[in-house]
Protein backbone atom coordinates (compact mmCIF):
# COMPACT_ATOMS: atom_id res chain seq x y z
CA UNK A 1 0.00 0.00 0.00
CA UNK A 2 2.78 2.50 0.68
CA UNK A 3 4.58 1.43 -2.33
CA UNK A 4 1.44 2.05 -4.37
CA UNK A 5 1.29 6.13 -2.42
CA UNK A 6 4.78 6.32 -3.25
CA UNK A 7 4.44 5.30 -6.46
CA UNK A 8 1.28 7.49 -7.03
CA UNK A 9 2.80 10.81 -5.52
CA UNK A 10 5.98 10.59 -8.04
CA UNK A 11 3.61 10.40 -11.06
CA UNK A 12 1.46 13.45 -9.66
CA UNK A 13 4.92 15.38 -8.96
CA UNK A 14 6.06 14.85 -12.33
CA UNK A 15 2.58 15.36 -13.59
CA UNK A 16 2.77 19.33 -11.85
CA UNK A 17 6.38 19.62 -12.86
CA UNK A 18 4.98 19.07 -16.68
CA UNK A 19 2.62 21.50 -16.36
CA UNK A 20 4.73 24.35 -14.45
CA UNK A 21 7.70 24.09 -17.32
CA UNK A 22 5.01 24.28 -19.78
CA UNK A 23 3.20 27.32 -18.14
CA UNK A 24 6.50 28.97 -17.89
CA UNK A 25 7.55 28.55 -21.79
CA UNK A 26 4.49 30.24 -23.09
CA UNK A 27 4.48 32.91 -20.66
CA UNK A 28 8.72 33.47 -21.56
CA UNK A 29 8.23 32.74 -25.47
CA UNK A 30 4.98 35.46 -25.33
CA UNK A 31 6.82 37.85 -22.93
CA UNK A 32 9.94 37.66 -25.88
CA UNK A 33 7.44 38.24 -28.53
CA UNK A 34 5.84 40.79 -27.19
CA UNK A 35 9.25 42.71 -26.82
CA UNK A 36 10.66 42.17 -29.74
CA UNK A 37 7.28 43.38 -31.63
CA UNK A 38 7.15 46.65 -29.26
CA UNK A 39 10.55 47.48 -30.21
CA UNK A 40 10.13 46.86 -34.03
CA UNK A 41 7.38 49.32 -33.98
CA UNK A 42 7.43 52.64 -32.19
CA UNK A 43 4.21 53.52 -30.61
CA UNK A 44 4.90 57.25 -30.44
CA UNK A 45 6.65 58.23 -34.02
CA UNK A 46 4.65 58.32 -37.47
CA UNK A 47 5.54 58.71 -40.66
CA UNK A 48 5.19 61.54 -42.55
CA UNK A 49 1.75 61.81 -44.49
CA UNK A 50 2.73 63.50 -47.63
CA UNK A 51 6.23 64.31 -49.42
CA UNK A 52 7.71 67.97 -49.13
CA UNK A 53 7.83 70.30 -52.38
CA UNK A 54 11.18 71.76 -52.96
CA UNK A 55 12.90 73.79 -49.80
CA UNK A 56 13.19 77.11 -50.16
CA UNK A 57 16.63 78.84 -49.60
CA UNK A 58 16.95 81.00 -46.86
CA UNK A 59 17.55 84.91 -46.84
CA UNK A 60 19.69 85.08 -44.59
CA UNK A 61 21.79 82.84 -41.55
CA UNK A 62 19.44 83.50 -38.86
CA UNK A 63 15.95 80.79 -38.92
CA UNK A 64 13.04 83.20 -38.26
CA UNK A 65 10.97 82.37 -34.72
CA UNK A 66 7.67 81.30 -34.61
CA UNK A 67 5.53 80.38 -31.37
CA UNK A 68 3.01 77.62 -31.37
CA UNK A 69 0.80 77.22 -28.91
CA UNK A 70 -2.54 74.61 -28.86
CA UNK A 71 -5.52 75.06 -26.61
CA UNK A 72 -7.13 71.02 -26.53
CA UNK A 73 -10.90 71.80 -26.26
CA UNK A 74 -12.07 68.04 -26.85
CA UNK A 75 -10.95 64.50 -27.96
CA UNK A 76 -13.79 63.21 -30.15
CA UNK A 77 -12.91 60.09 -31.03
CA UNK A 78 -10.41 57.40 -30.36
CA UNK A 79 -10.29 54.06 -33.07
CA UNK A 80 -8.31 51.62 -31.51
CA UNK A 81 -8.33 49.33 -34.08
CA UNK A 82 -7.21 51.65 -36.87
CA UNK A 83 -4.78 53.88 -34.56
CA UNK A 84 -6.09 56.79 -34.91
CA UNK A 85 -7.97 59.62 -33.03
CA UNK A 86 -9.95 62.78 -33.53
CA UNK A 87 -9.37 65.83 -32.08
CA UNK A 88 -11.04 69.25 -31.54
CA UNK A 89 -8.68 71.98 -30.80
CA UNK A 90 -7.30 76.12 -30.88
CA UNK A 91 -3.59 76.88 -32.10
CA UNK A 92 -1.76 80.30 -32.77
CA UNK A 93 0.91 81.26 -34.24
CA UNK A 94 3.20 84.37 -33.35
CA UNK A 95 6.12 85.34 -35.63
CA UNK A 96 8.73 87.84 -36.69
CA UNK A 97 10.08 87.86 -40.00
CA UNK A 98 9.19 87.24 -43.46
CA UNK A 99 8.54 84.38 -44.02
CA UNK A 100 4.27 83.40 -43.38
CA UNK A 101 4.35 80.23 -41.66
CA UNK A 102 0.61 79.81 -41.84
CA UNK A 103 1.12 78.99 -45.50
CA UNK A 104 3.65 75.97 -45.26
CA UNK A 105 2.73 74.30 -41.55
CA UNK A 106 2.32 70.52 -41.83
CA UNK A 107 0.57 67.89 -39.15
CA UNK A 108 3.15 65.30 -40.37
CA UNK A 109 1.03 62.80 -38.35
CA UNK A 110 -2.29 63.72 -40.06
CA UNK A 111 -4.57 61.71 -41.83
CA UNK A 112 -7.53 62.08 -43.84
CA UNK A 113 -6.47 65.70 -44.43
CA UNK A 114 -9.70 65.79 -46.80
CA UNK A 115 -11.97 65.57 -43.81
CA UNK A 116 -10.27 68.18 -41.74
CA UNK A 117 -12.24 71.18 -39.88
CA UNK A 118 -9.79 74.34 -40.01
CA UNK A 119 -11.66 77.87 -39.53
CA UNK A 120 -8.67 80.83 -39.39
CA UNK A 121 -9.77 83.37 -36.46
CA UNK A 122 -8.92 86.00 -39.29
CA UNK A 123 -8.84 86.23 -42.79
CA UNK A 124 -5.13 87.35 -42.87
CA UNK A 125 -2.49 87.07 -40.12
CA UNK A 126 -2.57 90.40 -38.29
CA UNK A 127 0.24 92.55 -37.36
CA UNK A 128 0.96 94.71 -34.35
CA UNK A 129 2.97 98.12 -33.67
CA UNK A 130 5.98 95.65 -32.81
CA UNK A 131 6.37 93.56 -35.64
CA UNK A 132 4.39 90.61 -34.28
CA UNK A 133 2.52 88.69 -36.56
CA UNK A 134 -0.78 86.37 -34.97
CA UNK A 135 -2.89 83.99 -36.59
CA UNK A 136 -5.19 81.11 -34.92
CA UNK A 137 -7.49 78.29 -35.72
CA UNK A 138 -10.02 76.25 -34.66
CA UNK A 139 -9.65 72.51 -35.54
CA UNK A 140 -11.16 69.23 -36.11
CA UNK A 141 -8.58 66.51 -37.23
CA UNK A 142 -7.47 63.09 -37.49
CA UNK A 143 -4.12 61.85 -36.44
CA UNK A 144 -2.76 58.55 -36.69
CA UNK A 145 0.62 56.72 -34.75
CA UNK A 146 0.95 53.64 -33.73
CA UNK A 147 0.34 52.34 -30.36
CA UNK A 148 1.18 49.79 -27.64
CA UNK A 149 -1.21 47.21 -26.86
CA UNK A 150 0.72 45.04 -24.63
CA UNK A 151 -1.00 46.16 -21.48
CA UNK A 152 -4.42 45.60 -22.55
CA UNK A 153 -7.25 45.04 -21.39
CA UNK A 154 -5.37 47.91 -19.02
CA UNK A 155 -5.24 50.75 -21.06
CA UNK A 156 -2.76 54.18 -21.30
CA UNK A 157 -1.72 55.75 -24.46
CA UNK A 158 1.16 58.69 -25.07
CA UNK A 159 -0.82 60.59 -27.98
CA UNK A 160 0.75 63.17 -30.61
CA UNK A 161 0.02 65.98 -32.75
CA UNK A 162 3.32 66.63 -34.67
CA UNK A 163 4.03 69.88 -36.10
CA UNK A 164 6.32 70.96 -39.24
CA UNK A 165 6.66 73.15 -42.02
CA UNK A 166 7.04 71.92 -45.41
CA UNK A 167 9.06 74.59 -47.10
CA UNK A 168 11.60 75.59 -44.67
CA UNK A 169 14.24 73.76 -42.95
CA UNK A 170 15.69 74.57 -39.31
CA UNK A 171 17.93 76.83 -40.97
CA UNK A 172 15.07 79.20 -42.10
CA UNK A 173 12.24 78.53 -39.49
CA UNK A 174 12.18 77.26 -35.94
CA UNK A 175 9.36 76.24 -33.17
CA UNK A 176 9.23 77.44 -30.59
CA UNK A 177 6.37 75.52 -27.46
CA UNK A 178 6.81 78.87 -25.15
CA UNK A 179 2.15 78.31 -24.60
CA UNK A 180 2.62 75.01 -24.45
CA UNK A 181 -0.39 72.69 -24.80
CA UNK A 182 -2.84 73.90 -22.46
CA UNK A 183 -6.59 72.71 -21.91
CA UNK A 184 -9.76 73.16 -19.20
CA UNK A 185 -10.04 71.93 -16.19
CA UNK A 186 -11.34 68.48 -18.24
CA UNK A 187 -11.00 67.60 -21.69
CA UNK A 188 -14.08 66.88 -22.87
CA UNK A 189 -14.32 63.04 -23.93
CA UNK A 190 -17.63 61.13 -25.35
CA UNK A 191 -15.59 57.69 -25.47
CA UNK A 192 -15.00 58.08 -21.64
CA UNK A 193 -11.18 58.55 -21.84
CA UNK A 194 -9.43 61.01 -19.61
CA UNK A 195 -6.96 63.12 -20.76
CA UNK A 196 -4.03 64.05 -18.77
CA UNK A 197 -0.08 64.82 -18.48
CA UNK A 198 -0.52 68.05 -21.48
CA UNK A 199 3.25 68.82 -22.73
CA UNK A 200 4.64 70.34 -25.45
CA UNK A 201 8.60 70.21 -26.67
CA UNK A 202 10.54 70.76 -29.91
CA UNK A 203 12.72 68.37 -32.03
CA UNK A 204 14.15 67.94 -35.00
CA UNK A 205 13.10 65.69 -37.63
CA UNK A 206 15.89 64.32 -40.03
CA UNK A 207 15.11 63.17 -43.72
CA UNK A 208 17.73 61.41 -45.44
CA UNK A 209 16.55 62.87 -49.05
CA UNK A 210 16.73 66.34 -50.59
CA UNK A 211 13.14 65.53 -51.89
CA UNK A 212 14.12 65.69 -55.80
CA UNK A 213 15.45 69.50 -55.48
CA UNK A 214 19.01 69.03 -56.56
CA UNK A 215 20.03 72.35 -55.46
CA UNK A 216 19.16 71.06 -51.95
CA UNK A 217 21.35 69.04 -49.51
CA UNK A 218 20.85 66.00 -48.13
CA UNK A 219 19.92 65.03 -45.25
CA UNK A 220 17.28 67.60 -44.60
CA UNK A 221 16.51 68.55 -41.21
CA UNK A 222 13.70 70.47 -40.09
CA UNK A 223 11.86 71.93 -36.66
CA UNK A 224 9.38 69.81 -34.90
CA UNK A 225 6.32 71.01 -32.37
CA UNK A 226 5.13 67.71 -30.45
CA UNK A 227 2.24 68.27 -28.58
CA UNK A 228 1.49 65.34 -26.90
CA UNK A 229 -0.90 63.90 -24.12
CA UNK A 230 -1.91 60.61 -22.10
CA UNK A 231 -5.45 58.76 -22.72
CA UNK A 232 -6.55 55.98 -20.37
CA UNK A 233 -9.63 54.64 -19.43
CA UNK A 234 -9.84 54.26 -15.23
CA UNK A 235 -12.96 52.46 -15.07
CA UNK A 236 -12.02 49.30 -13.75
CA UNK A 237 -15.21 47.35 -14.54
CA UNK A 238 -14.10 48.21 -18.06
CA UNK A 239 -11.20 45.09 -17.00
CA UNK A 240 -13.50 43.26 -15.36
CA UNK A 241 -15.77 42.99 -17.78
CA UNK A 242 -13.01 41.31 -20.30
CA UNK A 243 -11.51 39.17 -17.59
CA UNK A 244 -14.92 37.53 -16.73
CA UNK A 245 -16.10 35.58 -19.26
CA UNK A 246 -12.90 33.68 -19.45
CA UNK A 247 -12.51 32.92 -15.24
CA UNK A 248 -16.12 31.60 -15.60
CA UNK A 249 -15.02 29.41 -18.45
CA UNK A 250 -12.16 28.46 -16.14
CA UNK A 251 -14.53 27.88 -13.52
CA UNK A 252 -16.84 25.11 -15.62
CA UNK A 253 -13.70 23.39 -16.71
CA UNK A 254 -12.57 22.49 -13.86
CA UNK A 255 -15.96 21.46 -12.32
CA UNK A 256 -15.02 17.85 -14.83
CA UNK A 257 -12.87 17.10 -11.77
CA UNK A 258 -16.29 16.94 -9.50
CA UNK A 259 -17.77 14.34 -12.54
CA UNK A 260 -16.42 10.71 -11.29
CA UNK A 261 -13.50 9.40 -13.53
CA UNK A 262 -15.81 6.57 -15.29
CA UNK A 263 -18.00 9.26 -16.79
CA UNK A 264 -15.29 10.27 -19.11
CA UNK A 265 -17.81 11.35 -22.13
CA UNK A 266 -19.50 13.90 -19.51
CA UNK A 267 -15.73 15.16 -18.35
CA UNK A 268 -15.41 15.59 -22.77
CA UNK A 269 -18.31 17.63 -22.79
CA UNK A 270 -18.02 20.05 -20.33
CA UNK A 271 -14.46 20.40 -21.23
CA UNK A 272 -15.01 21.18 -25.37
CA UNK A 273 -18.06 23.17 -24.48
CA UNK A 274 -15.52 24.99 -22.69
CA UNK A 275 -13.03 25.54 -25.50
CA UNK A 276 -15.39 26.43 -27.72
CA UNK A 277 -16.43 29.23 -25.53
CA UNK A 278 -13.13 30.35 -24.64
CA UNK A 279 -12.43 30.49 -28.40
CA UNK A 280 -15.67 32.38 -29.07
CA UNK A 281 -14.91 35.35 -26.27
CA UNK A 282 -11.45 35.80 -27.26
CA UNK A 283 -12.45 37.16 -30.28
CA UNK A 284 -15.01 39.09 -28.63
CA UNK A 285 -12.37 40.22 -25.61
CA UNK A 286 -9.80 41.77 -29.05
CA UNK A 287 -12.50 43.06 -31.36
CA UNK A 288 -11.55 47.19 -30.78
CA UNK A 289 -7.94 46.47 -31.59
CA UNK A 290 -6.21 45.94 -34.69
CA UNK A 291 -3.98 42.96 -35.80
CA UNK A 292 -0.24 43.01 -34.11
CA UNK A 293 2.42 40.68 -34.21
CA UNK A 294 2.32 40.20 -30.47
CA UNK A 295 0.67 38.71 -27.40
CA UNK A 296 -0.92 41.09 -25.57
CA UNK A 297 -2.26 40.64 -21.95
CA UNK A 298 -5.78 39.49 -22.48
CA UNK A 299 -3.87 36.85 -25.19
CA UNK A 300 -1.94 35.24 -23.05
CA UNK A 301 -4.69 34.92 -20.14
CA UNK A 302 -6.87 32.94 -22.80
CA UNK A 303 -3.88 31.13 -24.20
CA UNK A 304 -3.40 30.09 -20.82
CA UNK A 305 -7.05 29.09 -20.54
CA UNK A 306 -6.75 27.08 -23.73
CA UNK A 307 -3.48 25.29 -21.94
CA UNK A 308 -5.35 24.75 -18.80
CA UNK A 309 -8.27 22.81 -21.03
CA UNK A 310 -5.92 20.78 -22.76
CA UNK A 311 -4.23 19.49 -19.57
CA UNK A 312 -7.65 18.81 -17.78
CA UNK A 313 -9.15 16.61 -21.16
CA UNK A 314 -5.72 14.94 -20.97
CA UNK A 315 -6.03 14.45 -17.03
CA UNK A 316 -9.67 13.22 -17.51
CA UNK A 317 -8.11 10.28 -20.17
CA UNK A 318 -5.58 9.07 -18.03
CA UNK A 319 -7.68 8.63 -14.51
CA UNK A 320 -10.80 7.30 -16.67
CA UNK A 321 -7.74 4.44 -17.37
CA UNK A 322 -7.66 4.09 -13.49
CA UNK A 323 -11.19 3.99 -12.60
CA UNK A 324 -11.61 1.66 -15.22
CA UNK A 325 -8.97 -0.64 -13.79
CA UNK A 326 -10.36 -0.67 -10.64
CA UNK A 327 -8.07 2.16 -8.89
CA UNK A 328 -11.59 4.67 -8.75
CA UNK A 329 -9.72 6.01 -5.24
CA UNK A 330 -6.18 6.30 -6.66
CA UNK A 331 -8.05 9.19 -9.93
CA UNK A 332 -10.42 10.95 -7.44
CA UNK A 333 -7.14 11.56 -5.46
CA UNK A 334 -5.11 12.58 -8.75
CA UNK A 335 -8.38 14.46 -9.60
CA UNK A 336 -8.48 16.83 -6.41
CA UNK A 337 -4.64 17.46 -6.80
CA UNK A 338 -4.83 18.54 -10.71
CA UNK A 339 -7.99 20.53 -9.64
CA UNK A 340 -5.67 22.49 -7.13
CA UNK A 341 -2.88 22.89 -9.36
CA UNK A 342 -4.52 24.21 -12.27
CA UNK A 343 -6.77 26.63 -10.58
CA UNK A 344 -3.59 28.05 -8.78
CA UNK A 345 -1.20 28.28 -11.96
CA UNK A 346 -4.41 29.64 -13.97
CA UNK A 347 -4.89 32.29 -11.32
CA UNK A 348 -0.92 32.69 -10.87
CA UNK A 349 -0.44 32.98 -14.55
CA UNK A 350 -3.53 35.54 -15.10
CA UNK A 351 -2.39 37.84 -12.53
CA UNK A 352 1.13 37.88 -13.40
CA UNK A 353 0.07 38.39 -17.12
CA UNK A 354 -2.01 41.42 -16.12
CA UNK A 355 0.39 42.96 -13.53
CA UNK A 356 3.12 42.31 -15.74
CA UNK A 357 1.25 44.65 -18.77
Amino acid sequence: MFDTFVGMFKQIRRFTLIITAVIAALFAAASLLSLNAAQASPATKAAPAKMRPAIAKAADGTPEQVDVGIYMNQLLNVDLATNTYEADFYMWFRWKGDIDPTATYDFVNQTEAWAAKIVPTYEEPTVDATGVHYQGWHIQTKFVQRLDFSSYPKTGYRLHMLIEDNKYDESQLVYNVTDGLTSGPTVISPGGWDVTDLGATVGKDVYNTNFGDPASKAPATFSEADFSFTISRPDPTRVIKIVLPVLIIMAITLLAFLIPPRHLDARLLLTVTALISAVLMHDAAVAELPRVGYFVAIDKIYLLSYLVIFLTLLESAIVYRFASNGQEDKAKRIDRIALIALAALFLIGSATALLAG
